[in-house]
């Protein structure tokens, strides 16, 4: 079953998402998420994993002798340095293969309500991605095309007792499921971030595409009518 956006949500402090309709987005580094082990909402160990391989299907091999892959403890887990540079800028997807398992009723997860009492609504999100394009495209003008694009899309989940295989920036074990993210992805040099890896990108005011709520508003507020 295809599985597309319905629309896209962005939680957090109020002050923070009037600053986002103001047209201000703040991406923070993979790397940052990596080291907030303790914020179990946001942080999570695993981002930027290239590939995480079960042990059955590993073959490993010193000299001529073939490890029993009885003595593999564990999955093993591979990491490249580069991916950890990238910035990021993540929202909530109603997607529609989560409503339509859902009956057509959506169901926003508990743990949700941790990232912010406020919620921004953007009601285009063609228009708020190309508005990010646009402005990737009108600073790279000036900076010669210093930032590259990496991707935006659906983050794929998996079960972390039985995939194996490549994971990347878009991919991520299935207990972060309940996310339902979207992410956008920059690959952007050291000197346009700030001390701690942020980069700041202003796409304009935003207002007429988008509409702030309270986040335990939201849930009452969104009607999907179904077939």
């Amino acid at each position: 079953m295809d599985n597309y956006v319905l629309a896209l949500l962005k939680f957090g402090k109020t002050k923070h998402i009037r600053e986002l309709q103001n047209g201000i987005l703040y991406m923070n580094p993979l790397s940052y998420f990596r080291g907030i082990e303790e914020d179990k909402s946001r942080g999570d160990k695993n981002e930027g994993l290239h590939r995480f391989l079960q042990k059955d299907s590993l073959t490993i091999t010193i000299g001529d002798q073939i490890i029993n892959k009885e003595d593999i403890v564990k999955p093993v887990e591979i990491r490249l340095s580069k991916v950890q540079d990238f910035n990021l800028f993540c929202m909530y997807a109603i997607n529609s293969k989560t409503i339509k398992s859902n009956n057509f009723q959506f169901i926003l997860d508990d743990r949700i309500y941790k990232f912010g009492d406020a919620c921004l609504a953007v009601q285009d999100g063609d228009e708020f991605i190309n508005r990010i394009k646009l402005a990737i495209n009108n600073k790279n003008k000036v900076l010669n095309k210093r930032i590259k694009t990496k991707g935006s899309k659906l983050v794929e989940y998996v079960d972390k007792k039985n995939y194996s295989g490549e994971m990347g920036i878009f991919k991520k074990f299935n207990n972060y499921s309940y996310q339902h993210e979207y992410r956008i992805a920059f690959d952007v040099p050291e000197d346009l971030r700030n001390e701690t890896g942020v980069f700041k990108l202003d796409i304009g005011d935003i207002s007429d595409i988008t509409e702030i709520f309270k986040t335990k508003e939201i849930e009452n507020l969104v009607d999907i009518k179904g077939e």
